[in-house]
């Protein structure tokens, strides 16, 4: 009898069917022999499914005839408590509880990966408690006194076709989990852990779900260490705006238009350039949804990554950049290129523009819209940021040496370099780890107000606003409520994370099975970093010196007659800009949100 237990699939089933005496008793009799038999395929890793339903029922089964007619031993003395314990070791017991209450059906893979099969869509996830367990051993942060490990979640869409954007099918949703710890103050991948992949075009309208079941396998999970037994608590999930639209079942409408469009406050889209400050809005913060499932005031949680690197700060360049060649005819590309240029050398920012930059780049013609260039220039966040930098320490000595005699022009200019201020300090507020979370509130509502106060008396009343601009007005109650600086909601190394997942997928030619390929390659690169030496701590924040302070403002306050010609051609920025917010609700595009489909796509226009 006991050969038809060895297998792990025939040892479940011969459990289940046990409804005699004769098996029962032999259950009694052996029940430690089968019980180490079954911690021994579990070490293995065998291959075995599940099914809820007849587990579940066949567990009550076999656990009312046990209590009704035979007397328990093993020192179990007729407890029920301790023989259901007993059997839930058996029956239940993974490591994931709450999943397999969760999921129509749950198969571990061999090397611990977990195949979790919802209803419409699968997933592939880690084993969370090894992963964990092994990574906080090496790390060494945790104190005596911690009895809770806070984390963060992380989702994006990750493109891994080779032919273009729009092949959907090798879109992949990639959720990944940072530790927040006082210990971690640096930006290093090696905290951005990869905890589950699935198949975009399958859990995109089941973001929700997806994410209540990756919360409870962090809630449900237990870590030991040193002696004790953590317990894990999700603080915020964070993402680009797509993400958390979905997440939080809101339209993908990044403009001024329509209503119910912002997750994070009641102001309808129609009615956001009424709203000009941080104080304004403060009244129409939404309040959390407790039902939903998800952290409290997850709501709040706005990417400053995408909100700003690749969002204002990219509008900002290609809007001064256009502005500046309209107030100073002097200003030809080739000579911002050679000024730009000039200025990455002294703030040692040459390496990396070196590769990427050249003065066609600045060829923006004025009289004409090109929407191709969709009111950016072709550059990635990160790029963005340094030669925004750039440019406006240009602009500013340009300025300064260039007898400029027609004052209303001499004021335009320092609009615009306030406004590039404003902009570079909020980018660079975002990414500091080191900030009192108290000087960052202040410094932010500061930063913002004067932002939006500059936007307007640069471009007047035509400038409209859009989604990752509105953000910025509710950083403020987020840091509130978190305590926390904003570079651990930011995505920029997540993103990069990403990049590290394709890496991993290049090394197979399996595509049938995207999800296990990238699950199987990083739990196995995860192993390896176990055995690597620990390597110098690197900081996120890289500011130059940036000096948070304003200098005078009353330019900010004067209105000033354009004539019809400079009038047109901010009309054409200004119309460049929103052409760009219009494309991203149906177009993929890879410096910003991820491909949107039009059945996602509901704009309540006026």
């Amino acid at each position: 009898m006991l050969g038809s237990c060895k297998k792990a699939v025939d040892m479940i089933e011969y459990l289940i069917n046990s409804r005699n005496g004769e098996n029962l008793r032999y259950l009694q009799e052996n029940f430690d022999l089968l019980y180490d038999l079954d911690i021994r395929r579990r070490e293995k890793k065998k291959s075995f499914t599940l099914n809820v339903d007849l587990i579940r029922n066949s567990f009550q089964q076999v656990k009312k005839y046990y209590l009704k007619n035979f007397t328990m031993s093993q020192g179990l003395n007729n407890d029920e408590s301790n023989f259901e314990e007993m059997l839930n070791k058996i029956f239940f017991e993974e490591g994931m509880e709450a999943p397999i209450k969760k999921y129509t059906y749950v198969t571990t893979i061999s090397n611990g990966i977990f195949y979790r099969e919802y209803p419409n869509y699968p997933a592939m996830t880690i084993n969370l408690k090894e992963d964990m367990e092994g990574f906080i051993t090496k790390e060494g942060f945790l104190t005596p006194s911690d009895n809770e490990i806070n984390v963060i979640l992380y989702g994006d869409d990750i493109d891994t076709t080779k032919i273009g954007h729009n092949n959907k099918n090798g879109v992949v949703t990639h959720i990944g989990y940072k530790i927040y710890h006082k210990n971690i103050v640096t930006s290093q991948l090696k905290y951005y852990r990869t905890y589950s992949v699935s198949e975009s075009k399958k859990v995109k309208k089941n973001y929700a779900s997806y994410l209540k079941a990756c919360v409870n396998d962090f809630k449900n999970t237990v870590i030991q260490y040193q002696n004790r037994q953590l317990s894990i608590k999700i603080i915020a999930i964070c993402g680009d705006n797509e993400f958390l639209q979905l997440l939080h079942g809101y339209k993908l409408n990044w403009r001024d238009i329509g209503s119910n469009n912002c997750r994070c406050c009641f102001v309808d889209g129609r009615n956001w350039k009424y709203y000009r400050s941080v104080e304004s809005i403060e009244g129409m913060i939404r309040p959390s949804d407790l039902s939903n499932g998800l952290p409290l005031n997850n709501h709040l949680i706005s990417d400053p990554f995408h909100d700003l690197h690749e969002g204002i700060a990219s509008y900002a360049l290609y809007s001064s950049v256009c502005y500046s060649k309209i107030l100073f005819s002097d200003l030809t590309s080739s000579y911002i290129y050679q000024g730009i240029m000039h200025h990455a050398t002294l703030l040692n920012y040459d390496k990396p523009l070196k590769s990427i930059l050249n003065e066609k780049i600045f060829l923006v013609e004025l009289e004409e819209i090109d929407i191709t260039k969709k009111g950016k220039l072709p550059l990635s966040g990160s790029n963005t940021l340094y030669i925004l930098r750039c440019f406006y320490e240009f602009l500013k000595a340009y300025i300064s040496y260039t007898n400029i005699e027609d004052n209303n022009d001499r004021i335009k200019a320092n609009q615009l370099i306030i406004y590039l201020q404003s902009v570079l300090g909020l980018c660079y507020l975002s990414q500091d780890p080191e900030i009192d979370v108290g000087v960052l509130k202040v410094e932010w509502v500061k930063h913002t107000n004067i932002f939006f106060k500059s936007t307007y008396a640069v471009f007047g009343e035509r400038y409209r606003q859009f989604t990752k601009m509105h953000n910025t007005l509710h950083i403020k109650y987020m840091i509130d409520y978190y305590d926390l600086q904003l570079f651990h909601f930011s995505t920029i190394r997540f993103e990069s994370a990403n990049a590290r997942i394709k890496q991993l997928l290049l090394l197979s030619k399996n595509r049938r099975n995207i999800s296990k390929t990238i699950i199987t390659k990083s739990m196995y690169d995860s192993y390896l970093e176990n055995f690597k030496e620990k390597e110098e701590e690197a900081f996120i924040a890289d500011n130059r010196n940036w000096n948070y302070d304003f200098q005078n403002m009353d330019c900010l306050d004067i209105s000033l007659n354009r004539c019809d010609a400079e009038e047109s051609l901010l009309e054409n920025i200004v119309y460049s800009i929103n052409q760009s917010l219009e494309s991203q609700n149906t177009t993929y595009d890879n410096d910003d949100e991820t491909y949107q489909e039009e059945s996602f796509y509901d704009s309540d226009d006026d």
